[in-house]
């Protein structure tokens, strides 16, 4: 009598062949965005970015946590037996939350933050967002207008980049989703930012597990690879076009990454 063999559960697979990480736990990740006076803070499992106040009008300034793509190729975590590498993965990446006290005036600033998988150039994303990225772009992020203005219009936005340097980039306001709650301008808590991103197909972002924005295109070439040392993933806040002593704060936890690889 021939024993019939299940195939693995979704589960063992998910952990079998994924890489998956948590953060923070009790330390922070690498520095990326690192505006003058901006500063990190770790009130386990609470990581605080702080953008330090601006210094002229216009300015624009932030401050990131991020992954790196480190050193040599064999230790590049994304590279499979399939040649892939992390564009041609799918990823999974979610987070907790929240404005700090921030201020900035009515000039045409705005006040982000959020979550990203990567930013427009090798080392960080400080704005404006470029027409056509040399760099692909998943973030997703709160977007606030000055706060002394009529209407500061607080959403939720989707910025997608091929990354070719010819694609123009594309930002997709949510839509459907609870919020933006802040304490900025309502009880103070966080808010679960979550995004998926399928190589070659779509890009989904969600706020607090509901489905606010979805595209297609343009999304980045999976055929891009990170050179060594390049900042991927990660939480920021930051300032555009602010006016001087603006200044920027936001507070992260559960910070959660997955990849998948052959």
């Amino acid at each position: 009598m021939r024993t019939m063999i299940s195939p693995p559960s979704w589960e063992f697979e998910r952990h079998r062949r994924g890489s998956i990480r948590w953060y923070p736990f009790d330390t922070l990740m690498f520095n990326g965005l690192s505006s003058a006076g901006s500063t990190r803070s770790l009130a386990s499992p609470i990581v605080s970015l702080y953008s330090g106040a601006s210094t002229a009008t216009p300015q624009s300034r932030g401050c990131e946590s991020v992954e790196r793509k480190q050193g040599a190729a064999t230790s590049d975590i994304w590279t499979g037996l399939d040649g892939g590498n992390y564009w041609s993965r799918a990823h999974h990446i979610t987070c907790f939350c929240g404005a700090g006290t921030s201020s900035i005036t009515p000039i045409g600033g705005r006040f982000y933050y959020g979550i990203f998988l990567e930013l427009w150039n090798l080392t960080n994303g400080l704005p404006p967002l470029p027409a056509t990225p040399i760099r692909p772009v998943v973030l997703l992020r709160y977007a606030r207008n000055g706060l002394l203005e009529a209407s500061p219009d607080e959403r939720f936005e989707l910025v997608t980049a091929v990354g070719d340097g010819v694609t123009a980039s594309l930002v997709t306001r949510l839509t459907g989703v609870p919020g933006p709650i802040s304490d900025l301008s309502a009880s103070a808590r966080t808010q679960r930012f979550e995004i998926f991103y399928e190589p070659g197909q779509y890009v989904e972002a969600y706020i607090d597990g509901i489905l606010g924005a979805r595209v297609t295109s343009p999304i980045p070439d999976p055929t891009n690879v990170p050179v060594s040392t390049q900042n991927l993933a990660g939480i920021g806040t930051w300032l555009e076009a602010s006016n001087s002593g603006n200044e920027a704060r936001a507070d992260f936890h559960s910070f959660m990454l997955e990849g998948y690889r052959d």
